[in-house]
């Protein structure tokens, strides 16, 4: 009997009382529930005979209630998913028929019986049938509305990160020259005509005229911005109209699935012992074996199922668009994951965090195909399947999600080699977990401690953890070895000394100058985050996991203890490098979309209950002001996007296809950050490349900045027979002396064949160490060898100077003695490097306060850019504050002190020789250039004569082992050198078009 009224009371309810709840968590829908049906009560006054009604209603409902309570509570538990989904279909449905009495004016009373009154009656019940089909389609879609926020996330972060496709900055760029070419050919117009007037009304003129032009000639204006558009897309483009890569790191994948197309390995060819090798990149000498590597692999199968539908598919355009489709795809964890706890409208916020925060976007746009796209899709995914391991009831199915967090999370260490922070994260938050559960449970440890450990939660917490270790350990060995399996006991170390120099070795670090592992300061990781408001709201949400209760009325703390073990490890991570940034996006954004959906839900039962405004209204303005917030992550988005462009453009595609068209085999030597780009566009081996440097940082550095031709050559020479062998080669018969080893191997690459060996024998060596020795120094089988100067090296001057300038001497100074107190570090400097007192005390307080990479050498750059020069009686000044005298040649710098002679000048003399002009006395710390074509640059002393400067600004001059291959300009003005290096001396370099200096 009851069973049938409560199906008919329900029916009622259905028409007069259909909600949307946004918090799924939450127990009781009425509490944050919108009753529509509420809006005829705000307006209108109650009326008697409804409320009496609806008492009537109360009462039944409520004597119901009381008979089955003995039979509902036996139900609970089985049908407990069942009314959680039938209040998911609930909190998602809108009774669209009541917004009608939203909008109707006020009446007066109407008689009862009125015709009037009954076809108005009937035609709303008219409306609200169809609209009631509306709303059961979205009930029996319960999944309609996670969709659709899910693929509006998917939808602006495809969006944004398909920029490069379309470079929508060039159209900027464009306008910019264009309109600045009009401009300027106005303003010589008017200097013609009026040549004395005053600037300030000069630019009036021209402002007004420019306006005019526009109007007047706005079609043949446009065009020509469209053309000049087109022209620098095109110069970013291959011939077939793909965008080239961004960055560099890139063209490493690319070339690796190349290989696995062509090869069917991640190489191109074998060593000795039958092991693939990718033969290219170090060099003659053989890289060690290349293992799976999931980017790749995944690119040249998505290539391959491409190009069986479509034979126009390009590889290039397949690794290019994998960011879009990985970071598509890690929207989907994301939501879910924060719609756990707060909600559709806090997973729907957690998804759009990923896909437009600025700092993954700026890491992850299309052409941007590196590994920081699995940084967010594993970690995501991991989570997940964390989480739902910890939700679900059935512990075999908890066992299979944790599982699958096993198998991914073996997949990840063959995407990234820093794949085990996560795996520390998820056992440390099972392992604070079942601390907590330990002491929340305590009292239950008198029953015995098995007992104690059989509690549902302590046990199953215990089997999740075990069996995502255990799962971990297999798929991690599966995939990558055994070995890769201690990494995440050892990988928080190897952070730590990520950048350390002068500790276990006296050769440089070369991550101390990797722009993506710069330290930054804490104001820059929330700005990277999206600002001070979003980063609070995040760390709110944080709190919040833990404030908030369950179905169970259980506060469930392990949701906060993830994020914050997630927050600060990330954090840590973020001051070592900023690479890291994107590490943080993942917890950033589901801690922002709890804290979003939970503060949705308390605001709106505030406004609705604490304040009586109309429930629906209040749900309409706090989701329209909890949008605005997106509204800046949404701009920093497009800022992001706009500035995505390739590095790589016509030029250098062009200048490295010279070297592949006019060799058979050759090495590529420049300084290490285009290696990737060079090896694999070239087809070409290289010295080094962004993933491989090593020692040979030192000796590319000192080849570009000796001022001494032969001992660049001898350095070439040396790594194209064997890389950096050389000085580990003496080591082996100077008992491990690295600075004796050094020294010889300095005087020795100077010299001839049989000068070496005359050198070796000296040192009492045997034939077979002479021989060991001069294979890799003055090897008989030299390939070619090219050598690359550019543009960008200028600003590199700094870092390679550094390594090049590297003194072996006082980083094993460094390393021996910055612990040491003060005596026993005062005696070893005496004793082992020869210093006396004075000497010894001063290096060893520089030591202690002096870091390593500081204090063993300097940062030699060039301090201006070019500057142009104007003569007036013999006096040569230029921009940049360099002043020469032509007479004498005496060149000096303008300070706030007054002038100050510089240390040198590089010039060109009336001979025709390339000379560097020192001065005495009181110098400047500076020394400049100057150039032929009439301007100068002002740098450290240390590079007026370097190689690098006689080759990229005075073309090579006066050298006799380099000459010119390719010498191309960028669209960004930026100058490309391709230098063949010839082993015997050639032709002396003239440059017949040189402005030579007369100091006669």
């Amino acid at each position: 009997m009851y069973k049938g009224d409560m199906e008919e009371t329900k029916k009622k309810e259905d028409k007069e009382y259909l909600s949307i709840d946004v918090d799924e968590s939450q127990d009781s829908d009425d509490e944050i529930s919108i009753d529509f049906s509420k809006v005829k009560n705000f307006f209108q006054k109650k009326k008697k005979d409804k409320i009496e009604e609806a008492e009537e209603k109360v009462e039944e409902i409520e004597e119901g209630i009381t008979e089955t309570k003995e039979e509902l509570e036996k139900e609970s538990k089985q049908t407990y998913e069942e009314e959680k989904e039938e209040s998911d279909d609930e909190e998602i449905s809108i009774d669209f028929s009541k917004i009608k009495d939203f909008f109707k004016r006020k009446k007066e009373k109407v008689k009862k019986g009125s015709k009037k009154s009954t076809d108005k009656e009937s035609s709303e019940d008219e409306i609200s049938i169809d609209w009631k089909n509306f709303i059961n389609f979205f009930k029996k879609n319960k999944y309609i509305i996670p969709v659709l926020l899910i693929l509006i996330a998917v939808f602006f972060s495809t969006f944004f990160r398909m920029y490069p496709v379309y470079l929508p900055a060039t159209d900027n760029w464009a306008t910019s020259s264009v309109h600045n070419s009009v401009k300027a050919n106005i303003k010589n117009q008017i200097n013609q005509q009026y040549p004395n007037l005053p600037d300030a009304n000069k630019n009036m003129l021209v402002e007004s005229q420019f306006k005019k032009v526009l109007e007047q000639e706005k079609q043949q204006i446009n065009d020509q911005i469209r053309a000049t558009s087109d022209y620098f897309k095109a110069k970013m483009q291959d011939d077939a109209g793909q965008t080239y890569l961004l960055a560099i790191d890139p063209y490493y994948w690319y070339a690796s699935a190349r290989n696995y197309i062509n090869h069917g390995q991640f190489g191109d060819s074998y060593n000795e012992n039958g092991e693939k090798i990718f033969s290219l990149r170090n060099g003659r000498e053989d890289m060690n074996p290349t293992s799976i590597k999931f980017h790749p692999l995944i690119g040249a199968w998505l290539y391959k199922f491409l190009h069986f539908f479509n034979k126009n598919v390009s590889l290039m355009g397949v690794i290019f668009i994998m960011p879009v489709i990985l970071i598509g795809l890690s929207i989907i964890p994301a939501f879910f994951i924060g719609k756990r706890v707060g909600g559709n409208l806090g997973g729907f916020f957690a998804a759009m965090i990923v896909a437009i925060n600025s700092s993954l976007l700026s890491r992850t746009p299309a052409g941007f195909s590196d590994t920081d796209s699995y940084n967010i899709f594993f970690p995501l995914f991991i989570l997940w399947m964390f989480i739902e391991a910890f939700e679900e009831k059935d512990l075999k199915k908890s066992v299979k999600f944790i599982s699958i967090g096993g198998l991914l999370t073996g997949l990840y260490s063959t995407a990234w080699g820093g794949w085990w922070y996560v795996f520390d994260f998820v056992l440390v938050t099972t392992g604070i977990y079942l601390i907590y559960q330990f002491i929340l449970n305590i009292k239950h440890i008198k029953n015995g401690f098995v007992k104690y450990l059989n509690i549902p939660v302590i046990k199953n917490s215990i089997i999740i953890g075990g069996s995502f270790f255990i799962t971990s350990a297999i798929f991690v060995s599966l995939f990558k070895g055994f070995n890769s399996f201690v990494m995440p006991f050892r990988g928080p170390l190897s952070v730590i000394k990520l950048k350390e120099v002068a500790i276990t070795t006296i050769w440089p670090n070369v991550l101390t100058t990797v722009a993506e592992f710069n330290k930054t300061r804490f104001g820059a990781i929330i700005s990277q985050m999206g600002g001070q408001l979003l980063f609070s709201i995040a760390i709110i949400g944080i709190i919040l996991t833990v404030l908030i209760k369950n179905n169970e009325n259980k506060r469930d703390v392990k949701y906060a203890i993830f994020l914050t073990i997630w927050f600060i490890g990330t954090l840590y991570g973020f001051t070592k490098g900023v690479r890291f940034a994107i590490l943080m996006v993942p917890a950033f954004a589901i801690a922002f979309g709890v804290s979003i959906g939970v503060i949705y839900n308390y605001l709106s039962r505030w406004l609705s209950k604490g304040l009586h405004v109309n429930k629906y209204i209040s749900h309409f303005i706090i989701i329209a002001s909890l949008l605005l917030l997106l509204i800046s992550p949404i701009q920093a988005a497009h800022r992001t996007a706009l500035n995505e462009i390739p590095s790589m453009n016509d030029e250098w595609y062009d200048s490295l296809i010279a070297i592949k068209e006019n060799s058979e085999d050759a090495i590529i030597t420049s300084w290490w950050d285009f290696g990737h780009w060079f090896y694999s566009i070239s087809e070409r081996r290289v010295t080094f490349d962004g993933a491989d440097q090593g020692e040979r940082i030192h000796w590319v550095g000192k080849s570009l900045l000796t001022s001494d031709e032969d001992e660049s050559v001898g350095i070439l020479k040396m790594l194209n027979c064997g890389q950096e062998k050389a000085p580990h080669i003496l080591e082996k018969y100077f008992e491990n002396n690295t600075i004796k080893s050094i020294d010889i191997l300095n005087k020795i690459i100077l010299q001839d064949k049989k000068q070496t060996i005359l050198t070796l024998k000296k040192e009492n060596l045997s034939d077979k160490a002479i021989e060991d020795i001069i294979k890799v120094t003055h090897c008989d089988d030299l390939i070619d060898q090219y050598y690359i100067t550019s543009e960008d090296m200028i600003g590199k001057a700094g870092v390679w100077g550094h390594f090049g300038s590297w003194d072996f001497k006082r980083a094993k100074m460094w390393k021996t003695v910055h612990e040491l107190d003060y005596n026993e570090g005062i005696k070893i400097l005496k004793e082992e490097f020869n210093l006396n007192e004075d000497e010894a005390d001063n290096i060893y307080y520089e030591i202690q306060n002096n870091k390593a990479d500081r204090w063993v050498s300097g940062w030699p750059g060039y301090l201006s850019g070019l500057n142009s020069c104007n003569e007036k009686d013999n006096l040569l000044k230029c921009g940049n504050g360099l002043e020469v005298n032509l007479v004498n040649m005496e060149a000096y710098i303008s300070t706030q002190q007054g002038k100050i002679l510089l240390n040198s000048l590089a010039f060109i003399n009336n001979k025709k020789e390339f000379e560097v002009k020192m001065f005495e006395g009181e110098t400047a710390r500076y020394s400049a250039a100057l150039l032929p074509n009439g301007k100068s640059i002002i740098m450290d002393p240390k590079l007026a004569g370097s190689m690098f400067t006689r080759l990229f600004f005075f073309d090579g001059h006066g050298l006799k082992h380099f000459k010119i291959l390719s010498d191309k300009r960028q669209i960004t003005g930026g100058r490309i050198q391709v230098w063949k290096v010839g082993w015997e001396e050639g032709e002396t370099n003239i440059l017949e078009e040189l402005k030579v200096i007369d100091i006669s």
